[in-house]
């Protein structure tokens, strides 16, 4: 018997579940064993994906998107040799 896949969508985030293995509920949606893999095919090349606000189909990638994540530059704190440079050059400066 093949197994029936499906998506669960809560609170803007998303899941899978499997026929016989999950319970189903009425909200979940059906999608096929070939958007599954395909899903997971994409994630393993680091691919990310997030729920959309809108549907557009009854695919699974019509109620998912791919994604990129910003990346946010976090200012490091010099290391000591960079301040011990710095005070170097002030130095320097006034000489």
């Amino acid at each position: 018997m093949d197994s029936k896949y499906f998506l669960r969508l809560e609170n803007n985030n998303f899941g899978f579940v499997v026929e016989g293995v999950h319970k189903i509920l009425d909200t979940d949606i059906s999608i096929t064993l070939e958007d599954y893999n395909r899903f997971f095919e994409l994630q393993n090349q680091g691919k990310q994906f997030r729920s959309k606000e809108n549907p557009t189909g009854k695919g699974l990638f019509d109620y998912i998107e791919e994604y990129t994540l910003e990346v946010i530059e976090v200012p490091t704190k010099p290391t000591e040799l960079e301040r011990i440079a710095a005070l170097e050059m002030a130095l320097l400066e006034v000489l």
